[in-house]
């Protein structure tokens, strides 16, 4: 009798649609414009809500000072002209995008020293007023629709 030779089995992996889905998702996640520009419109709604809740990440901003208040009666009462305003911080920001960032940019030039509470002229202190930031809302809803851009490829790919 002859050797006895055994049997082999092999077992043949093909990975090709795994390999396919890890690529479409690198590609996806070089370039998030499209999550984006679904986000932009969000983003400067919640910047907006920012101003007319007054508030900011550490909550209520501080009130206005008693003499600005006293002013603002004493001319809405009509007895003077208003004095014109530097800008509206409410509404003057951009909201842009790149490939790998989502910007919010505020087009005043003194918005920080709101933001900050800093020093402004003849030494007054401007009051911290956290107006640009990104709400805990927003971000969940940024983490999804990131999340779905860039894995929704790979959700593609498994119906293959």
């Amino acid at each position: 009798m002859g050797k006895f030779k055994g049997m082999e089995a092999t077992l043949d992996v093909d990975l090709r649609d795994v390999i396919d889905g890890f690529n479409d998702i690198n590609r996806a996640s070089r370039n998030l414009r499209p999550a984006f520009r679904k986000l932009s419109p969000i983003m400067r709604k919640d910047q907006t809500e920012h101003f007319r809740l007054r508030v900011g990440p550490d909550g209520a901003w501080p009130k206005k000072a008693a003499s600005t208040r006293a002013r603002n009666k004493f001319l809405r009462k009509g007895r003077k002209p208003s004095p014109s305003l530097l800008g509206k911080m409410r509404t003057a920001f951009s909201v842009d995008f790149t490939r790998s960032e989502l910007t919010t940019l505020s087009k005043v030039d003194w918005s920080l020293a709101h933001q900050d509470g800093l020093v402004v002229g003849r030494g007054v202190k401007m009051p911290k007023r956290t107006h640009h930031y990104m709400s805990a809302e927003f971000l969940v809803i940024a983490d999804r629709e990131i999340e779905e851009h860039v894995f929704g490829p790979w959700e593609k790919g498994a119906r293959r």
